[in-house]
């Protein structure tokens, strides 16, 4: 058996007529009835009106459950899009598709992932993977990570990205069935017998000796080597402090991010994380938590070594299924990288890199994230050895086949 899959995007500017048209051409595509579809996964820009959007989706389906989220900017396998909703539609006979969500992040954002996660093990106690999209405006995505880890394990397959408001960084919203939701969390648990491919890269390269973190709290880097945060990119930059408080240090991050030294069974990896900005007293306030005693390098980026490690995200997917062709692959990549690559040929260029490696007739799903979830380094063969991370400008793929 193999999975029937339909891909689809629409622009209408009646989001109600968009919703029931993506959703009728996604179907048409895979030859399948709304009654017969297995998992619908939607995402959308903010700039529809949501209500109307979901109303006509749910109303294509007839009831059959959605998942899905705003974004910073679609992807299909048809191409990069904004301001449009797309959608996939996908019937399988061996995966089961078990959907969980939960509300409250900016309550108690590891809560959150927990009573999530829970939801999941209830209605299928056999998952392999999740699949999750978490507000992270709300609250830290290394806490939801954690509140979901502690329901499934230490060491468990999850893949996602963090919902987007096409920048405006004020709102985001999460689809559950008929419910649409904000500073919550939806996603999938999948099951069964079938093969899954994880690729995790960002493309940033290390420079430097690697600093210590010598005080930090939550997501604030107060120190490193015992000297104020900023002094990393004054020693390099050769910006002082004033200089880098009125040019928001976000506009740098594209370029120059920081990246936590981790050792893992590959060797030697970096969780890349964002600064946002710095404050009065030199600290730098991060897009993610931070520890004390971590270290961290100062990274720098460019289009070509981003567009590379695409590839090689999409290779180390593919390695992942021995063999087999993906029947249905989804994307979260970082807002960071998509401002890095500025024009829409570069975007565009990145989305056929991976093509090249999965293949142009491959369905493919995604958008432009504010953060994603994966194992570091991707791993998922080897499960003791599976650590899944909270990352900033990093692209995940997860990609399934019967």
């Amino acid at each position: 058996m193999s999975l029937q899959v339909g891909t689809a995007f629409s622009k209408n500017t009646d989001p109600k007529h968009a919703g029931l048209e993506v959703i009728e051409q996604a179907l048409e595509k895979a030859g399948l009835k709304a009654e017969e579809t297995s998992l619908t996964v939607i995402f959308s820009s903010i700039a529809m009106n949501q209500e109307k959007l979901l109303q006509g989706a749910n109303e294509a389906l007839g009831g059959k459950s959605i998942i899905g989220c705003t974004t910073a900017g679609e992807i299909t396998d048809s191409g990069v899009y904004e301001e449009s909703v797309i959608a996939m539609v996908i019937k399988s006979e061996a995966i089961t598709f078990s959907t969980g969500s939960a509300a409250g992040i900016k309550k108690d954002a590891q809560g959150a992932g927990k009573t999530f996660a829970e939801e999941i093990k209830e209605k299928d106690p056999n998952i392999h993977a999740i699949m999750m999209m978490p507000d992270v405006l709300a609250g830290s995505g290394s806490a939801i990570v954690e509140g979901v880890l502690s329901v499934v394990g230490e060491h468990f397959i999850i893949v996602g990205g963090a919902p987007g408001d096409d920048y405006l960084f004020k709102k985001t919203y999460q689809y559950a069935g008929n419910r649409l939701l904000d500073g919550g969390i939806t996603g999938i648990g999948l099951s069964g017998e079938f093969s899954m491919g994880v690729g995790v890269r960002h493309g940033w390269i290390p420079v430097g000796e690697a600093q210590e973190v010598t005080k930090a709290d939550g997501a604030e880097l107060i120190e490193l080597n015992g000297a104020p945060a900023v002094k990393i990119y004054e020693d390099y930059l050769g910006k002082k402090t004033e200089e880098l408080k009125k040019e928001p240090l976000a506009r740098l991050a594209i370029v120059y991010p920081l990246g936590i030294v981790a050792e893992t069974a590959q060797g030697e990896e970096y969780l890349i994380r964002d600064p946002i900005t710095v404050n009065d007293d030199g600290s730098i306030t991060l897009a993610a938590e931070i520890q004390k005693g971590e270290k961290v390098k100062l990274m720098v980026g460019s289009a070509e070594e981003s567009i590379e490690a695409a590839k090689v995200s999409a290779q180390k997917m593919m390695h992942d299924l021995d063999g087999k062709k993906p029947e249905a692959v989804f994307m979260f990549n970082c807002i960071a990288r998509k401002k890095l690559y500025g024009v829409k040929e570069k975007h565009e260029e990145e989305i056929k890199a991976v093509q090249s490696i999965i293949g142009k007739d491959t369905p493919l799903l995604g958008f432009y994230t504010y953060g994603e979830q994966a194992p570091l380094g991707g791993e998922i063969k080897n499960i003791k050895q599976c650590d899944p991370k909270f990352h900033n400008e990093t692209m995940v793929l997860f990609g399934i086949a019967e």
